[in-house]
């Protein structure tokens, strides 16, 4: 502790750690270095996957959307995805994609608040259906906007999109 002292006698703040959960250190580092804005730090990952090229180990939560009809047996819809209107169109006329939709961003949206008290800094939802073109793109697609409107970061990664690509 002695050989410390000179740079404690510098320091503009010191954060006694000894008796701190992690999540208390995190809330205190959030005070100090981000104003204590938390929400401006948590990042909600959002990606869709096929289920066909494996789950992906990275998800907090995943989700399977292969209840929904699949546009890839429309064959004007098949070789497009869940990225083009078209396809979203298909995915979204039918109501329980909709209530599916609006049920998750309920659910995501109670647990963010228990995961930024815990210290988290970023969730990471999956959507997957069989190959990881169509339905999930579009679903996740439509989670992160909403969750975009609220004001929270987030990231949208397709992990098989481009696999579709590389098959023609």
């Amino acid at each position: 502790m002695r050989k410390l002292e000179p740079i404690r006698k510098k320091a503009d703040v010191v954060l006694d750690t000894t008796n701190l959960k992690v999540s208390e250190m995190n809330s205190e580092l959030d005070k100090l270095i981000m104003g204590g804005t938390g929400a401006s730090s948590f990042v909600i990952n959002i990606s869709s996957f096929g289920f066909k090229y494996g789950i992906p180990t990275e998800a907090d939560v995943m989700f399977d959307v292969r209840f929904i009809p699949n546009p890839y047996y429309v064959p004007s819809l098949k070789r497009l995805t869940g990225n083009n209107k078209k396809v979203r169109d298909y995915i979204f006329k039918y109501e329980i994609t909709n209530q599916f939709v609006d049920s998750i961003h309920i659910l995501i949206r109670s647990l963010v608040t228990g995961y930024m008290h815990e210290g988290k800094y970023h969730l990471n939802i999956a959507f997957g259906c069989t190959g990881g073109h169509h339905r999930s793109v579009a679903i996740a697609n439509a989670v992160a906007e909403k969750f975009k409107k609220d004001g929270m970061r987030v990231r949208v990664n397709h992990r098989d999109l481009d696999l579709q690509a590389k098959r023609k």
